[in-house]
C-alpha cells in the first residue's frame, strides 16, 4: 500500500427533493408534472461531455449517466444489471458479452460490439491524456498501450461479432463489472467522433446518444436540456420526458431557497444547510457518492514519516469518531473502515478482511 490511511471517510450526498407539490409550486419551473420535466442545479457547465476526457466530477457524471450507458448500469434499487450488454460470462481471464440487438443511439443506428473496441482503444491512447485512463489496467495490455510500448490493436478488448465483445483481462478482477459502470467506459460511434473533429461533445450536435435521454439544447452559459430518447432499448421504463440543468453553482444556501421557491426540484446540502432543511420539515435522502477521504503520509527518507512503525502508531492515536463526527462534521460523511468496499472480494476473501 503506498503510504498508510488513517481516519479515513466514506462521503454520501444529502438532499432534498420534491414528494408533494405545494398548489402554489405547481407552476413552479422547478417540477412540472405534467409535462413530467424536473429542473436540478449543476455547480457549473462541463467543459465537454466526451466520455473520454470529461472531467471526473459530480456535476458532469450526472450528465453523462443520463445520455449515455456502458455495457453495465445500476438499475433503480441500486443492484448492478445489463446496460448495453444482455448477458456476460466472466472467467479469471476473461469477460465476454453479449450485446442487445435494440441497443442503439439516438440516431437509430445499433451500439456495436465495434462501438466499444473503438472507444477503448482511443481511451488509451497516449494522445488522448484522459484524466481517467489508468482506471483500464484490469484490461491485458491496458498500461503498455497507454504508455506507448505497445499499439493500441494490443489493448485486450476485440469485437467476435457485431453483438460480442470479449475483454481479456491482466488478472482477475472481482471489480470488473461494476468498472464497466464508469462513463470512460461507454461506447463511441467512430464515424460521428472523427465527423465531429474537435468539437466532439462540445455542443447538441455534436454529442451522440444512447442513453435514456438526448440533449436537446445546450445554451452555453446557462444550462443544458435532455429529453426522452426514443432509440433507448429500456425506454418504457423512463418516467421523465425532460430535464433541465441549470449552472446555479456549488452554494448550498442558494439550492436550498431555490429549492423552497419551487425552482429547482433537489438541493445539495451541506453540514451549514442540512439542519436547517430539517426543521422546515423537509425529508433528506442520502447517496453515496464514491468519494473517499483520508490522512497520507510522505515516504520521503529524510522525513520522520518515512518509519512505517510511527505511521501505524499515528493511525492507533487519531480518534477517527472524533475526526468524522466533531471536526469533519459533515452530513453524510462516516467512518471507513477500509479503502475497498465490502463487496470487493476475491475467491470468497474480502479485502476488507485481508
Amino acid at each position: 500500500m503506498q503510504g498508510l490511511k488513517v481516519g479515513m471517510t466514506r462521503l454520501s450526498v444529502i438532499v432534498i427533493w420534491m414528494i408533494a407539490i405545494a398548489i402554489d409550486q405547481v407552476s413552479a419551473r422547478g417540477v412540472d408534472p405534467d409535462a413530467q420535466r424536473i429542473v436540478v442545479s449543476v455547480t457549473q457547465e462541463p467543459r465537454t461531455l466526451n466520455t473520454l476526457t470529461a472531467e471526473s466530477v459530480s456535476y458532469t457524471a450526472q450528465m453523462l449517466v443520463h445520455v449515455n450507458e456502458g455495457l453495465m448500469r445500476y438499475d433503480r434499487r441500486r443492484q448492478l444489471s445489463g446496460g448495453v450488454a444482455q448477458s456476460w460470462k466472466v472467467s479469471p481471464d476473461r469477460i465476454e458479452f453479449q450485446l442487445r440487438a435494440d441497443a442503439k443511439w439516438s440516431d437509430g443506428t445499433p451500439v456495436t460490439a465495434h462501438d466499444f473496441v473503438f472507444a477503448w482503444r482511443a481511451l488509451l491512447n497516449p494522445n488522448t491524456a484522459s484524466p481517467s485512463a489508468n482506471l483500464a489496467s484490469p484490461i491485458k495490455n491496458a498500461a503498455k498501450v497507454l504508455s506507448g510500448a505497445l499499439p493500441s490493436g494490443e489493448l485486450g478488448v476485440r469485437a467476435i461479432a457485431h453483438d460480442r465483445l470479449v475483454v481479456e483481462l491482466e488478472h482477475p478482477c472481482a471489480w470488473c463489472l461494476k468498472l464497466m459502470t464508469n462513463s470512460i467506459f461507454y461506447p463511441i460511434k467512430q464515424a460521428f467522433f472523427e465527423a465531429a473533429g474537435d468539437g466532439y461533445a462540445t455542443s447538441r450536435t455534436s454529442h451522440l446518444s444512447n442513453g435514456a435521454f438526448l440533449i436537446s439544447r445546450w445554451e452555453r452559459g446557462q444550462r443544458i436540456t435532455i429529453q426522452k430518447n426514443k432509440h433507448y432499448w429500456n425506454q418504457e421504463a423512463v418516467a421523465l420526458n425532460e430535464i433541465v440543468f441549470d449552472y446555479i453553482g456549488a452554494d448550498s444556501k442558494t439550492q436550498l431557497n431555490l429549492f423552497r421557491s419551487g425552482q429547482i426540484a433537489v438541493a445539495n446540502l451541506d453540514r451549514d444547510t442540512a439542519p436547517s432543511a430539517s426543521q422546515l420539515g423537509y425529508r433528506l435522502k442520502t447517496f453515496p457518492s464514491g468519494h473517499l477521504f483520508n490522512i497520507q503520509f510522505s515516504h520521503q527518507e529524510v522525513l520522520a514519516s518515512a518509519n512505517q512503525n510511527l505511521r501505524r502508531a499515528i493511525s492507533l492515536v487519531i480518534d477517527k469518531d472524533t475526526l468524522v463526527n466533531r471536526v469533519v462534521a459533515s452530513p453524510g460523511t462516516r467512518i471507513a473502515d477500509s479503502m475497498f468496499h465490502d463487496w470487493l472480494s476475491v475467491d470468497g476473501t474480502r479485502y476488507i478482511d485481508a
